[in-house]
């Protein structure tokens, strides 16, 4: 019999399920969310659960892109959102590798919805 290890897990679907029921009680429809790289596990589960809040009120999951957790790609994340014909209303601001100031100063010459956690 193996010993029992410490373990953690993260619960993605409860956190992710409060900001978007939050932004939803703002009246915003149209919610980006720029995901993690499709090879680490921790990604794959903050999109599903992204995409499953969503369902969950009804709005469309279509305005989710791919990020590497860089700058540069965060912001390559960014101008492909910007980019689309409808765009999101908000867009929820969280990353340990991108300044604010940046994605704020993009998103305002896109005149785009700006919600900051």
């Amino acid at each position: 019999m193996r010993p029992a290890l410490p373990t953690s897990r993260l619960n993605y679907l409860n956190g992710i399920r409060q900001a978007v029921q939050h932004l939803a009680a703002l009246r915003h429809i149209r919610i980006a969310f720029v995901a993690g790289p499709r090879q680490l596990k921790s990604a794959l589960a903050r999109t599903a659960a992204f995409k499953e809040c969503i369902a969950e009120i009804g709005l469309s999951s279509e305005m989710v892109v791919e990020g590497d957790q860089t700058m540069e790609g965060g912001m390559r994340a960014l101008v492909q959102l910007v980019a689309r014909p409808t765009l999101p209303q908000p867009c929820k601001i969280h990353s340990n590798a991108c300044p604010e100031t940046q994605f704020l100063s993009t998103i305002r010459k896109q005149r785009a919805g700006v919600v900051q956690w």
